[in-house]
């Protein structure tokens, strides 16, 4: 099969799959008819390693890299070196997750895993194939590091104003597309979620729980998958908060060569998948009284056995004070940061910066801070204050507000993000920002300095 083909405007397209093997040939066959103006074709790795593979330069590419294989980085490094509009696709098998960003920031266009479903990994090929001009409209993609990116409009115009005055009345069909940054960090314990956050106060009775809760339903409402695991063993109120109830159940997975493995089958609140100590215990007012090694095999089962799918963000409501729950997940995760929940009041602000402390000597990044409560009854802008002493992020306000109150008590708190209810804004700002602050240390976090160090 020849992987030249005339495209309707008279130009030379093909996808090329650096793979020796026929399987992709074949598969995606399935998917392209000849609407699509171009073939698959299949070219030979060591062609372009030798250098006697020309590649054109408006085409999709699909590089596998596997694990360890050192012909596969040789390859990425010569395909990298190639002038190219569009670098592709490239699917990261078990144990690559962690270069996702690296490749993206080396302008891969799309990462993919072997996990990943055939049919995605082909519609993000013709996605990529059919990136062109189309007569006198202008397609514009952009791709966002979250969904919960701000200020779109912004974008949108500036985008519109620049093609304005290069070419004046060119119309533009902007796509938004999202790919979340992350570091992936849980793929050596079988996680396929892009960022871990820890959400934790220094002391009791800040409203920690309600803002771990309210973030995972903010940044659920922006189109992120999200799950929330409650590590607050001594007292695990994310249960009431969000109105789920039951025992999670067990289920048994093929994990190949005839092996099964058990999974811990999360409970679902409101689309998103929780897991809590509230969960296990018979009676509700039930008191845990637990050693630290207990308290290190109860959270390691709930974050490296339950069955949390494919995640964009998992937040982890911690317990107050700086016990050794944070060192425990440092040690288990590489997190994508802590949120500090602090109220206004200066003692509230005292025990914060013992959390902050605790989270920096753990080498957990810090986030930011929330001021919880902000308003008449307990004052404004202590929170904010203290981060820009301590030059930290301040991720909002979360205003006293009866409705989060009562929302809370019926177990309702996902009704918070209905067009009616007033503390909507202010938390929707909240996740935004946290989002964002997710991204923005994940894209200035180091660099792959050398494919050898892969």
């Amino acid at each position: 099969m020849s992987p030249d083909v005339m495209r309707a405007d008279g130009a030379r397209q093909r996808i090329i799959v650096f793979d020796d093997d026929s399987f992709w040939e074949a598969q995606l066959a399935r998917f392209f008819d000849a609407e699509d103006h171009f073939e698959v074709g299949r070219r030979r790795q060591s062609e372009l390693l030798a250098g006697e593979l020309s590649l054109p330069a408006a085409v999709a590419y699909v590089l596998p890299l596997k694990e360890g294989n050192e012909r596969d980085l040789r390859v990425l490094e010569r395909w990298l070196a190639t002038p190219a509009v569009d670098r592709g696709l490239v699917l990261l098998g078990a144990g690559c997750e962690g270069i996702e960003a690296d490749l993206r920031s080396l302008g891969v266009a799309s990462v993919l895993y072997w996990a990943d479903p055939l049919k995605t990994v082909c519609e993000t090929l013709l996605a990529i194939a059919r990136r062109e001009e189309q007569g006198d409209r202008l397609a514009v993609t952009i791709d966002l590091p979250t969904p919960a990116y701000p200020g779109r409009e912004r974008i949108e115009a500036a985008v519109q104003t620049a093609v304005s005055e290069q070419e004046p009345g060119r119309a533009v069909d902007i796509e938004w597309i999202s790919n979340v940054r992350g570091k992936h960090a849980g793929g050596n314990i079988g996680l396929k979620i892009a960022n871990i956050v820890a959400v934790g106060s220094g002391k009791g009775g800040v409203g920690k729980s309600t803002v771990a809760s309210t973030l995972a339903y903010g940044l659920r409402h922006f189109g992120a998958r999200v799950g929330l695991m409650d590590a607050d063993v001594y007292g695990p109120s994310i249960p009431h908060l969000v109105g789920a109830s039951g025992q999670p159940t067990m289920k048994q997975i093929p994990a190949g060569e005839g092996r099964m493995i058990e999974r811990i089958e999360p409970i679902q609140a409101d689309g998103i998948p929780l897991m809590s100590m509230g969960f296990l215990l018979v009676d509700t007012d039930q008191a845990v009284i637990w050693r630290g090694p207990m308290l290190h095999k109860a959270l390691t089962q709930f974050l490296q056995q339950t069955e949390w799918g494919e995640l964009d963000y998992l937040i982890v409501d911690m317990p107050p004070g700086t016990g050794d729950v944070a060192l425990t997940l440092s040690q288990l995760v590489p997190l994508a940061g802590a949120v500090v929940v602090c109220t206004p009041q200066q003692v509230a602000l005292l025990d914060a910066v013992k959390a902050i402390t605790m989270f920096k000597t753990v080498k957990i990044p810090l986030l930011g801070v929330v001021e919880n409560m902000s308003g008449e009854m307990f004052g404004r802008g202590g929170a904010k204050n203290k981060a820009e002493e301590l030059s930290i992020p301040f991720l909002g306000e979360v205003p006293s507000e009866p409705q989060i109150r009562i929302l809370g008590d019926a177990g309702e708190i996902s009704k918070l993000f209905e067009e009616d209810s007033p503390a909507k804004d202010a938390l929707l700002e909240m996740a935004s920002r946290t989002a964002i602050e997710i991204a923005r240390q994940t894209l200035d976090g180091p660099k792959m300095p050398t494919l050898e160090i892969l």
